[in-house]
């Protein structure tokens, strides 16, 4: 499988859009790119990440409905991947040799593993590459 995994910050920005924030178009656009071609996938942490963030950190707190739909919208247009016991190990080798943070490691794994070639994310790693997945801001 090829494609490419949008990272929570890129989903949650994506939210703002129309509100004044430059970024925030920038994220819309990218995702209804990817929507367009088929090729977008986000994973269950993603899905995860991004109910907590808009539940409990935005500036006003999105009620659970309105997340729901906005979960509902993100799993009709993209794959959804999910971790397994060969992730989180895989995880640890992307902490131990890469220098990842772990969640930001867990990710990768996962990309790694179903062969997603592209991470879309605002929050790059040291590296633009690595083990064949390669990070790109979006937001830039």
């Amino acid at each position: 499988m090829s494609g490419v995994l949008v990272d929570t910050d890129v989903l949650v920005v994506a939210c703002r859009a129309g509100r004044g924030d430059p970024r925030a178009d920038k994220a819309k656009a990218a995702l209804e790119t990817l929507a367009r071609l088929g090729n977008g996938f986000v994973s269950v942490q993603n899905l995860a990440e991004f109910s907590r963030v808009v539940l409990d950190h935005a500036a006003k707190p999105v009620p659970p409905s309105k997340v729901r739909e906005a979960l509902a919208c993100f799993e009709s247009v993209f794959g959804v991947l999910a971790p397994t016991d060969r992730t989180l190990n895989q995880a640890l080798h992307g902490v131990e040799k890469h220098g990842l943070a772990f969640w930001d490691s867990m990710l990768w794994a996962l990309a790694h593993e179903n062969g997603i070639e592209e991470v879309l994310t605002e929050g790059l790693p040291p590296r633009p590459l690595i083990e064949g997945v390669r990070y790109r801001n979006p937001l830039a």
